[in-house]
């Protein structure tokens, strides 16, 4: 196999500061900020705010390097359905198989929310026309 040329790779997706803010603030939280502290909002809804911009980043970036369409973004309906699939799965399906996970509304809000934020700031031009001033 002729291995993928990794120097062509186009990695402009990842550096949206939406996405490292989002990514910083994740790895922040999951090593940091929920075990040092008992805030209520850091132990249960960050994370769930943060996943689907992550997720919907790497989509895009994964559409626009296997499909090599560079302009590639997501439309609304996209969104709309990875927040959908995630509030159905994570609050819907997985706390019936398993008791660990319980269903809580205010996880639906949060998914719905990171999905308006990705939309709008990590999807859209802003960033474009950030770059070119």
């Amino acid at each position: 196999m002729a291995g993928y040329d990794l120097g062509r790779l186009n990695l402009n997706t990842f550096r949206n500061p939406l996405f490292i803010s989002c990514a910083l603030l994740y790895g922040l939280n999951v090593l940091f900020l929920q075990k040092t502290y008992r805030f209520w909002f850091l132990q249960n809804y960050l994370n769930d705010l943060l996943c689907l911009p992550l997720v919907l980043f790497v989509t895009v970036f994964l559409q626009r390097t296997l499909f090599r369409k560079p302009a590639y973004r997501l439309t609304v309906y996209q969104v709309g359905i990875a927040a959908v699939y995630f509030s159905v799965m994570f609050e819907a399906v997985i706390p019936l198989f398993n008791q660990r996970y319980t269903a809580d509304f205010w996880d639906v809000i949060c998914y719905c929310s990171g999905g308006l934020l990705f939309y709008l700031f990590g999807n859209s031009g802003a960033y474009r026309l950030v770059q070119k001033a």
